[in-house]
């Protein structure tokens, strides 16, 4: 079934509504034709297009009030506002800036985004398919992400970029509906075998108590500027090195969430449990500030999990047995994070 916005959507195919768009913006001259429009990527969760005219190449995003991946998910319209809004937010520090494409233009009303398009660029997800973990760029991620947490920002800075809405769905993403039952997806058409493991894990009362508490922690404002989906889809091979996209998930938080991410995407990789202290450590050494390293661990764990047994899937080449073995090291973790939080 088709669904509907209370604003105009833009579609790949309708280059007069992209071209008013451009025109409007003044990113295009009156009488710039638009040569092609096609998808840029796959576009998880906002619908991603890159628009070509003979004198320049723009992409061009807008979020709809669901998942463009997942159209029977409902999620908040206005996230690409906190994506304009961290793109302004970084424009005056260059060697954050630089990482990231240049923001072109934007239109809150009608909820479009436009960037710099950085070429015909593959992003790192081909790294779950090799099981190969030693080519992630981390050396260039961690000194990005240490230049980023080191933004300063105000008790009202940290409201205004809380970006409640899409946090209280990735929340359910990461800490509630991968531990329901049944499943939110059929896990053994995806891997034989791998219901029976979720199933286990789900009446491990170690992850339930520690999903509750990590999420309620995830739900608290914090003091910093986080990417808040920093994994290996959300980076981009380019010739002048990596180049980080897509952060609508931005919020003020704990650094530990962004680090636990990436420490679970390099297990997810085909990395050992060892993945959160050289992490930890690649990120002090990097000029990080003070790590919780329990607290790291804990959403580390969860995002494994997530990403085995939840909706959020990735092009995973695992077998059963790997499978099993990342679910070992999750669940040692929230072990780990009991003890070490007194819970």
């Amino acid at each position: 079934m088709m669904r509907t916005a209370p604003f105009d959507l833009i579609t790949v195919d309708d280059v007069e509504a992209a071209s008013n768009v451009l025109l409007r913006l003044g990113l295009i001259d009156s009488g710039e034709p638009i040569e092609s429009m096609g998808r840029a990527g796959e576009g998880n969760m906002n619908v991603v297009i890159r628009i070509v005219t003979p004198r320049r190449s723009l992409i061009l995003k807008q979020s709809r009030p669901w998942v463009e991946k997942y159209p029977q998910i409902d999620a908040p319209a206005n996230r690409i506002l906190s994506e304009i809004d961290f793109y302004r937010r970084i424009e005056g520090y260059e060697s954050i800036r630089q990482r990231v494409p240049h923001m072109m233009g934007y239109d809150q009303e009608a909820h479009i985004l436009v960037l710099e398009d950085l070429g015909e660029a593959n992003d790192y997800t081909d790294l779950y398919d090799r099981r190969a973990p030693d080519e992630l760029p981390l050396d260039e991620a961690i000194n990005w992400l240490a230049k980023l947490h080191a933004i300063e920002l105000t008790p009202t800075e940290r409201a205004q970029v809380g970006n409640r809405e899409l946090r209280q769905l990735n929340h359910a993403h990461i800490f509630v509906i991968p531990l329901q039952s049944p499943s939110a997806l059929s896990l053994d058409s995806i891997c034989d075998g791998l219901e029976a493991l979720a199933d286990g894990v789900r009446r491990n009362p170690i992850v339930a108590g520690a999903a509750d508490k990590l999420g309620k922690r995830y739900l608290v404002t914090g003091d910093h500027l986080l990417h808040g989906d920093f994994y290996p889809g959300s980076w981009l091979k380019t010739e002048s090195g990596l180049r980080v996209i897509d952060p609508e998930f931005t919020f003020a938080g704990p650094v530990e969430f962004d680090l636990g991410i990436l420490a679970a995407h390099r297990v997810l990789a085909g990395g050992g449990p060892e993945s959160p202290e050289l992490i930890a450590g690649s990120y002090l050494r990097a000029g990080g500030g003070t790590l919780d390293k329990s607290l790291l661990s804990g959403f580390f764990a969860m995002e494994i999990i997530r990403r085995l047994i939840g909706v959020a899937q990735l092009p995973l080449s695992a077998n059963l047995m790997q499978r099993a073995k990342m679910l070992e090291i999750a669940v040692s973790a929230l072990e780990k994070w009991q003890v070490a939080s007194g819970k």
